[in-house]
């Protein structure tokens, strides 16, 4: 493929429009931009002619805005050869963005061991903190791509640097394990526990360790923070238990290993959502079943006026709904909104949505 196909085909990929296909007319922001999409869609042609037409323009490439700057793009890819590339036509190793993170934390984020060995290997500063109060352990955690064994391996390996392995972030007072359980990196989450993490912490949002692993879903970690007796029933700052977390979420497993544990389920939390509420938002309807044998108010109302019922028809558990009518809970219920079940029957979800007949 020649490099006018090749040019088409990549800029079939980034959306450009028409105005932006003459290269020569372009900004250097726009060059800049393009030469990070090069990378991202592995379009080595396309890069190396973006990188003569730079060098043309004489463009200082430590010059360049650092959010967009190709050095991150690289890192974050896991592609050495662009980053050598990037090095010849005269980007500064060390560089960081704007917010101090350099290439090692990006490399970190996309899970790319190579990558990362390779920057330690020419000097990336492996105790480098960002202004957010994250290291490459937080960043490690934040990682969405690759899987568990790579992770794991490059968490161990990180380790061996005796790096801070539970400092807490500036920004919500989370910690490596922390981030780990947002994403379900498991076994990087036992090497920090193993490690010997506080496990008492609490982050900005009243989240312990247990509130996240219901929140998120995190079956084999929650066994493992009930072993270590982290408070159960412990309400975060919007007055949320791990169970109502779990029940509003979704996770059936999560939810049923804490009633196990004796989980109470009376909570209510800071907008007057009880546990049934926030089972039935999760449509969880054999748990809600469970909690109203237990003695759960079906009449209970939240800040905006939803009962049971409005949260079970919001939900589309239509013969949840019917159970409840049963049970006597009132169908002529309306929220903070003067939303009725007609109008979530019909579609509207809020009062302004009802058409208005004409009277022409």
């Amino acid at each position: 493929m020649d490099l006018e196909e090749e040019l088409d085909q990549f800029f079939e990929l980034a959306g450009t429009c028409d105005d932006h296909r003459d290269l020569d007319r372009c900004s250097d922001e726009f060059l800049i931009y393009f030469l990070s999409l090069s990378i991202v869609f592995d379009k080595p042609i396309v890069f190396d002619h973006l990188g003569e037409l730079l060098k043309e323009r004489d463009v200082a490439m430590n010059t360049l805005p650092f959010r967009s700057h190709p050095f991150f793009a690289a890192a974050k890819e896991g592609r050495i050869d662009y980053a050598e590339k990037l090095l010849e036509l005269g980007t500064e190793f060390h560089i960081v963005d704007e917010k101090n993170r350099t290439p090692l934390h990006y490399a970190a984020g996309g899970g790319h061991f190579g990558m990362i060995l390779w920057l330690i290997e020419q000097g990336s500063d492996i105790y480098a903190v960002d202004d957010l109060g994250c290291n490459v352990l937080h960043h490690l955690g934040l990682c969405k791509t690759g899987d568990e064994k790579t992770i794991t391996q490059i968490a161990a390996y990180l380790l061996t640097y005796n790096l801070p392995f539970d400092m807490p972030d500036q920004a919500h007072q989370m910690t490596p394990l922390g981030f780990a359980l947002i994403n379900g990196w498991t076994d990087f989450a036992k090497l920090l526990i193993d490690k010997g993490v506080d496990l008492d912490r609490i982050d900005s949002e009243g989240f312990s360790y247990l509130h996240s692993a219901a929140f998120y879903g995190r079956e084999e970690l929650c066994d493992f923070f009930l072993e270590k007796e982290i408070p159960i029933n412990m309400p975060n700052n919007a007055l949320e238990t791990p169970l109502f977390l779990a029940l509003n979420r979704g996770h059936v497993a999560v939810a049923n290993k804490l009633l196990k544990r004796g989980a109470n389920t009376t909570t209510v939390n800071i907008n007057g959502r009880t546990t049934l509420h926030a089972a039935l938002v999760g449509e969880q309807e054999e748990i809600a079943h469970l909690l109203i044998e237990q003695g759960a108010d079906i009449h209970a109302k939240d800040s905006e006026g939803q009962t049971a019922l409005i949260h079970a028809a919001y939900s589309g558990l239509e013969d949840f709904a019917f159970f409840l009518i049963k049970q006597g809970a009132d169908i002529h219920v309306s929220t903070t909104e003067q939303v009725t079940l007609l109008h979530i029957a019909s579609g509207c979800t809020m009062y302004n949505d009802v058409p208005t007949p004409s009277l022409d």
